[in-house]
This record gives C-alpha cells, sequence and structure tokens, in this order.
C-alpha cells in the first residue's frame, strides 16, 4: 500500500524517475579509447603499461591481445579507484621497469624490439614462482590483472569467447563436450 504521504501522482513520477535511471543504469558503456585520457598514470606510464600488457599478451593468428583488449584501459580504471599506495606502488614498479629497461637496452620499452620485450619479461617471470623483490611481487599481480582485463573484455568475450549477453535460455542442455557424458 503507499504511503498516505505520497500522492498518486507523486509516486508515479518517482516510478517513471527510477524506471529511466535504471535504464541508463544498464545502458550500454562505450568508451572512445583513441581519446581516452589515463587517470591513474601518466600518458607515458600508459603507453608502458599498454606495451608491456600487449608483450605479455600479444595479438597473433588465433586472436587480439592485449592492447586490441583495451587492457590499459581495464587496469587504469581499477587503479583509479584502488587505495593510494596500491597505485604509488604499480606506479614506482613501472619507473623501475623503465629503468631496468633503460640501463639494459638503453632505450624505452616502447622503443625495444619484440624480441627485446620478451626477453625482459622473460627475466621478470623467472621469479614468479620465488618472488623476493618488490619488482617480482608486482609482475604477478601484473600479470594475473592483465589477465583479468583480458577477459573482462566485451572485445573478447563476445568475439571470441561467444558470450551472447544476458539472455533467457528456455532450457540448459548441459555441457555440450563430446568429453563430457551425461549420468
Amino acid at each position: 500500500m503507499i504511503s498516505e504521504s505520497i500522492a498518486r501522482r507523486e509516486f508515479f513520477t518517482i516510478l517513471g524517475i527510477s524506471a529511466a535511471t535504471a535504464q541508463n543504469l544498464f545502458a550500454q558503456h562505450t568508451v572512445d579509447f583513441a581519446a581516452y585520457q589515463p587517470r591513474a598514470f601518466t600518458p607515458s606510464e600508459y603507453e608502458l603499461l599498454d606495451a608491456l600488457a600487449e608483450t605479455l599478451l600479444p595479438a597473433d593468428e588465433t586472436g587480439p591481445g592485449a592492447h586490441d583488449a583495451h587492457v590499459a584501459y581495464y587496469i587504469d580504471v581499477v587503479l583509479t579507484h584502488a587505495p593510494p599506495p596500491r597505485r604509488l606502488s604499480w606506479k614506482s614498479s613501472l619507473a623501475l621497469v623503465q629503468s631496468l629497461v633503460n640501463q639494459r637496452f638503453h632505450q624505452p620499452f616502447t622503443n625495444c624490439s619484440v624480441a627485446q620485450r620478451q626477453e625482459f619479461l622473460a627475466e621478470l617471470a623467472s621469479h614468479e614462482l620465488n618472488p623476493q623483490t618488490a619488482l617480482d611481487r608486482f609482475f604477478i599481480e601484473f600479470k594475473r590483472t592483465v589477465v583479468d582485463g583480458f577477459y573482462a573484455s566485451d572485445l573478447i568475450r563476445r568475439e571470441h569467447l561467444g558470450y551472447k549477453g544476458n539472455i533467457a535460455a528456455s532450457e540448459f542442455p548441459g555441457c555440450p563436450h563430446p568429453n563430457f557424458e551425461h549420468p
């Protein structure tokens, strides 16, 4: 029953506003990635992050890589809303990565060849099972976050994993994989 203090007309006005607001909340969210300005990182940090992510998950004949999946955008959004110490940790780790790359290859990571980029990431990954330094721990978190961002990408979910969206299914056929037998 509607409260005595809310007139019928006011109730339907509130209901209409609520429905319009809900429609806006669930509207397709689009981002102009070409014009996007990072919020958690400087443009050069964002460019480094994108190059590192693409080196970890490169595009190949089977599909797009981290760059096409906009993983750097995902990480920037996540870290924009992260506690300041976590954001600062990522920024200092990226600065350390850039410094090490400059020492080793005498150029920024973004100017390195694919082979140099892969060599550097392979060295970071070599300590993954037994992390000793802050950089080792950063690499583990970086790798996990890149994979999360990759699979959170609309491009990957829809075009490569076959996600159709929130649709109602009239029946659930179970697992269609040939190696799975229904009881």
